[in-house]
């Protein structure tokens, strides 16, 4: 009689390997993600500074044998600007958008500090002011070691008692009645003013803006003619 023939018996399939040091590496790698991720939108987003034009005392030009130089004063120090920063100066011509560097340094012979531009040629409009805007990036290692930017925007756009109704500001219980804004600025309004576009000057902050009349301009800024 012939052996039957036998079917071999198939092995239990063994377990996969737990492999926890594999899945606790994946997720404290998906966390360091996240957290530099938003550390570093954090920083960028925190860390530009922006010096607006109006805040310049100064633009003066000067024509080389290359290039027009032109120098940016303060007759004070910013207070967001570290001697030696190197500023990204950009000027808004009429149909582009024009970038150049300098250097904020401290006036070898004068008590006021100056960042110098060099141009390949002599820029149209260089020393009117809202054309132009001086911004920096603070480095992250800076950024981690606390330096911040801490100059705060002026509120260029409300420049009349109008305006400072409109953004919301409250209207003083006094006559002729006033508007005052979160920066301190105190607007009359007047039943009648000339309609000249008139500068002035804050002497506390050196800023100067533009403002529609006469009367619109602030309560202690200086008219400048």
């Amino acid at each position: 009689m012939d052996p039957l023939p036998q079917t071999p018996t198939p092995l239990p399939e063994l377990p996969a390997p737990h492999k926890p040091f594999a899945r606790k590496f994946l997720i404290w790698l998906a966390l360091v993600l996240v957290v530099g991720i938003g550390v570093t939108l954090w920083w960028w987003n925190n860390s530009l500074i922006t010096v607006e034009g109006s805040y310049i005392d100064n633009i003066n030009g000067f024509q080389r044998q290359h290039d027009f130089a032109v120098a940016y004063v303060w007759r004070e120090g910013v207070s967001d600007l570290q001697e030696g920063d190197t500023l990204t100066v950009a000027h808004r011509s009429d149909d582009a958008v024009l970038y150049s560097t300098c250097e904020y340094v401290p006036h070898p012979s004068i008590e006021e500090f100056f960042c110098e531009a060099l141009w390949p040629t002599t820029i149209d409009g260089y020393s009117e002011k809202e054309r132009i805007v001086l911004s920096k990036r603070i480095s992250f290692f800076e950024f981690i070691k606390g330096r911040r930017s801490i100059i705060e925007e002026p509120i260029a756009k409300i420049n009349s008692f109008e305006s400072c109704v409109a953004a919301g500001y409250p209207v003083m219980e006094s006559y002729p009645e006033k508007c005052r804004t979160s920066d301190g600025l105190t607007f009359t309004k007047y039943e009648a003013c000339i309609q000249v576009i008139t500068s002035a000057r804050n002497p506390q902050t050196r800023e100067i803006r533009e403002f529609p009349t006469p009367c619109d301009v602030p309560e202690g800024w200086e008219k400048i003619y």
